[in-house]
């Protein structure tokens, strides 16, 4: 199906070929005979052809502007048969960024492109000669252009000679319709840029998918992987990738591209590095997906786990019924001796394996890097943003996760994993890729996490954000809270506990804003978090809080990281 940004893409196509068309179609007949058959009506369109052509040129430029960055704006203006203009998340961006507007916009696109085929199919074009079966997608596909000419003349040759049969009447109509389209298309671009200011949402935050969906289904991984080590060893142990689920507009597309597939965004999947003992001598590093199983199963869900493939017609778990069952999880990986290999558990809770093609390794290192061992060069990474995205991937993991038994147990740099085998690396390990390290205790298959998800209580949504605060601190100076501590923080007390850790923490913070070493950023994002634990009511299953903190937390974060990285 062609989307509207591809309907935009064809007529900045269709335009040209059709000046070139008339070209070719007058020159034939000879300027007299062309005056006399359109008593100048002819030489008119095509003036009005070159003039709609600059101002739908000029107006897709502002709106593809919003959604795009200039390397690919420039791309799919230049080449419109760049499957840019197919890509589904430019769509996506486009619908986000002209709101309740989409609908109106895209009729007006597809009535100058209803317009422009009217007026193909009276052109004894390429294309052209199955009415029934002609769209402008098939006629610039058998018109291919010739030159990349700034002059639409130049576009297009035709070898044969071109007729032109439509009433000179009929062409005067469409003209004019497809200028009034034009210019109410301009109009609703104009005032979505006058709208789209930083006060009006230019960095709006919001997930990809609802919070309710994501905590769900994380909280699926986690009772699976539990219920499935061996009793063998008390101990196991997994780490999950930090992903920030945030959707965003596409600017800067070449400059930033996304360090995993889009689909990795959504709520079904988790990426983890597994050991099947604790200390970890060896990681696989896979990724689990919790699907959805077709209606004939009724509300049933099934969870895979399985090494990242290649988009293909049929995935490998679409029949679990014939596939080997997996009893126990140590077993099996220890077994393998291919570790590209994937799980799913079908609607009758077993666990099934299949082969796998490929694999992403987001960790090989047998060991790894903790946030505490790098935190002295994680400033270092603030000129091209990484910082903050780390930042940014932490905060949205306590909204992610703080109501599932990942963030159960206290959380904090020490837990924080990183890897050096990405290929964008920045310095010894890369920053993009934060994990989050946990510790499975064996308990009796089927037990754990039995219970169905309830809301956090305050306590734990306080001391997670509390957790938070602290580590924002801590990346953005390059130091433990520990060094900081002073006798006048620990009061009485004996030793650090949370309260001390919190007192600290404020003392820090205003230090940094005192000393011009925060960022407005950093400064309210932080403020937030330590705000958010002296708040009694703090309840991550109400929306309005959690709505306060992706705009007082994530959405400061994340106007800073799209103002270093692209300017904006």
């Amino acid at each position: 199906m062609v989307t509207g940004v591809e309907t935009a893409g064809l007529v900045l196509a269709t335009i040209p070929l059709i000046i070139c068309a008339l070209e070719n179609y007058e020159n034939a007949i000879g300027p007299t005979k062309a005056f006399l058959r359109w008593k100048g009506h002819l030489t008119i369109a095509k003036s009005e052809l070159y003039v709609h052509y600059a101002a739908f040129d000029q107006t897709l430029r502002i709106l593809l502007a919003a959604v795009a960055g200039p390397d690919d704006l420039t791309t799919m203006i230049e080449d419109t048969t760049n499957e840019l203009w197919e890509r589904g998340d430019i769509s996506e961006d486009l619908k986000h960024y002209l709101g309740k507007a989409h609908t109106a916009v895209m009729f007006q696109i597809e009535h100058v492109a209803e317009d422009l085929l009217e007026i193909v199919r009276h052109l004894n074009i390429s294309g052209t000669q199955e009415p029934s079966q002609n769209t402008l997608h098939s006629v610039i596909q058998a018109n291919p252009p010739k030159s990349s000419s700034l002059d639409p003349r130049k576009r297009y040759f035709f070898r044969d000679r071109v007729k032109f049969t439509m009433k000179r009447q009929v062409l005067k109509e469409r003209m004019s319709k497809i200028q009034h389209n034009i210019e109410s298309l301009t109009k609703f671009v104009e005032r979505a840029e006058r709208l789209d200011e930083p006060s009006h949402g230019r960095h709006n935050v919001r997930f990809r998918a609802p919070l309710e969906s994501i905590r769900e289904n994380a909280s699926k991984v986690h009772e699976e992987l539990l219920s499935r080590w061996c009793t063998s060893h008390t101990s196991h142990r997994a780490a999950i990738l930090l992903q920030d689920r945030l959707y965003r507009r596409g600017r800067g597309r070449k400059g930033a591209q996304r360090a995993l597939p889009d689909e990795a965004n959504a709520a079904s999947y988790f990426a983890l590095c597994l050991s099947d003992h604790v200390p970890a001598q060896k990681w696989l590093s896979t990724e689990f997906r919790v699907l959805e199983l077709p209606s004939r199963t009724s509300s049933k869900v099934a969870v895979s786990i399985t090494a990242p493939a290649p988009t293909s017609i049929q995935a490998p778990f679409s029949n679990p019924s014939t596939l080997e069952e997996v009893v126990e999880l140590c077993s099996y990986l220890q077994q393998r001796a291919d570790p590209i290999f994937g799980l799913c558990l079908d609607d009758c809770r077993k666990l099934r394996a299949y082969p796998g093609n490929t694999t992403v390794q987001i960790l090989n290192d047998t060991q790894g890097l903790t946030l505490t061992q790098i935190l002295p060069q994680v400033p270092r990474q603030l000129a091209n943003g990484d910082m903050y995205q780390l930042a940014i991937a932490l905060a949205a993991t306590v909204l992610q996760f703080i109501e599932t038994p990942w963030l159960d147990s206290a959380w904090n740099k020490d837990g924080i994993l990183f890897t050096k085998c990405c290929s964008r690396v920045s310095g010894n390990v890369d920053i993009k890729y934060p994990l989050l390290l946990r510790d499975f205790t064996t308990v009796p298959p089927r037990t754990a996490s039995s219970r169905p998800n309830k809301p956090s209580s305050s306590i734990q949504v306080r001391t997670a954000f509390l957790s938070l605060g602290i580590m924002l601190l801590e990346i953005n100076s390059g130091q433990p809270l520990e060094s900081i501590r002073t006798a006048q923080d620990l009061g009485s007390r004996t030793g650090p506990d949370i309260d001390s850790d919190f007192i600290t923490a404020h003392r820090w913070l205003l230090e940094q804003e005192t000393s011009g070493l925060l960022s407005h950023g950093f400064s309210s994002a932080i403020t937030s978090c330590l705000q958010a634990w002296l708040n009694p009511r703090a309840d991550s299953s109400d929306n309005e809080f959690c709505t306060h903190i992706q705009e007082s937390v994530i959405k400061p974060l994340e106007v800073e990281m799209q103002c270093l990285r692209h300017g904006l």
